[in-house]
């Protein structure tokens, strides 16, 4: 099993995306940029899908999840929808964007706006059973801690 991710450059993109890398030394999150080769408005209320410019290969026994970065809604108010990247896919990766607010939003052309983090999969037998074991918590609270 190699542990390595493949990173592969698309042809169609608009622009060579820059590396994939963590923004920081030791943070989990590779930042994924918005591979569009102007600056989009992204109108109020509305959705848009936007193209990172790359395709990736996980490794076996891992699995991905797109997700936003922290600063794309506290700066620009936009929300990311989360993505989960089987370690099978092997196509373009996308961000799906939408805009909450009663204003457009300009998305600048290279703009970090969302993030790769990857995770290890586990393998789990699916049983099924008439009754669950007794936990302190049971079923109360699902959404919350009940307080």
């Amino acid at each position: 099993m190699s542990d390595r991710l493949q990173v592969k450059i698309l042809e169609d993109a608009a622009f060579k995306p820059p590396e994939l890398k963590p923004a920081k030394e030791g943070d989990v999150g590779l930042d994924l940029v918005a591979c569009i080769s102007n600056d989009i408005v992204i109108p109020a209320q509305g959705f848009e899908n936007v193209p990172c410019g790359i395709a990736i290969k996980l490794p076996w026994g891992t699995w991905a999840s797109i997700r936003a970065r922290s600063s794309t809604f506290a700066k620009r108010r936009l929300m990311v929808f989360d993505g989960t990247i089987d370690e099978g896919f092997t196509g373009q990766l996308k961000l799906f964007i939408f805009n909450p607010n009663k204003y457009d939003v300009i998305l600048e052309k290279g703009a970090r706006i969302a993030q790769l983090v990857i995770y290890n999969k586990i393998k789990c037998d699916i049983v099924y059973v008439d009754e669950l074991p007794h936990t302190e918590r049971g079923t109360n609270g699902f959404g919350s801690t009940g307080e």
